[in-house]
């Protein structure tokens, strides 16, 4: 199958990252009919105390930008949209945070060796921090009672607890224990 090349319908793209250090800011504009890294730059991050406001670290990183390229990005403290004929401004932002922090969880799963595994593997590909994991079959450890692990989670004190397990139409008990242990916390 041949694919046709389309010229781009924007001009130039921001592209901001804003993490608890540093916030990126990245500038991708059209050279010859594809999309091209055009500068880039960091500055501290101002998402937490005691500026409080990320907008900071933002306009300091585009005025770095507007050094290097000799664009127009901001007018003031506002980014100046859409991009004009000169090259001067942009058409579209994309902004991420990874600022927001880590959460902390604890799994709890039917099976050890399958639903807990599977939540455990997905919960450690986020921004997460595993306390601890609990299994209504508890995958060949001592068997728990209830107090058990109900003790497990209030020691935890997680920020999210993420129930796993059952199949679609399976019996529901196994699934409505896990919440009843969940919801004493």
């Amino acid at each position: 199958m041949e694919h046709e090349m389309n010229t781009p319908e924007h001009g130039a793209l921001l592209v901001v990252e804003i993490g608890l250090d540093l916030t990126r800011v990245t500038l991708v504009d059209v050279v010859d009919q594809s999309y091209r890294l055009v500068a880039r730059a960091a500055s501290p991050s101002t998402f937490g105390p005691p500026d409080n406001d990320p907008t900071r670290a933002i306009l300091t990183a585009l005025r770095q930008i507007e050094e290097t390229t000799s664009r127009e990005l901001v007018q003031g403290d506002d980014l100046r949209y859409p991009q004009d004929e000169a090259g001067n401004g942009v058409d579209g932002v994309v902004a991420t945070t990874s600022a927001a922090g880590v959460l902390s969880v604890v799994v709890a799963g039917i099976a050890g060796h399958g639903s807990v595994q599977s939540a455990t593997h997905a919960v450690r590909s986020t921004y997460t921090t595993l306390l601890d994991t609990i299994s209504l079959d508890d995958a060949g450890k001592q068997p728990k009672q209830l107090g058990d692990h109900v003790l497990t989670l209030e020691r935890a004190r997680p920020d999210l607890v993420v129930i796993a397990g059952g199949n679609e139409g399976g019996a529901a008990s196994p699934s409505k224990r896990l919440a009843h242990i969940v919801g004493l916390l």
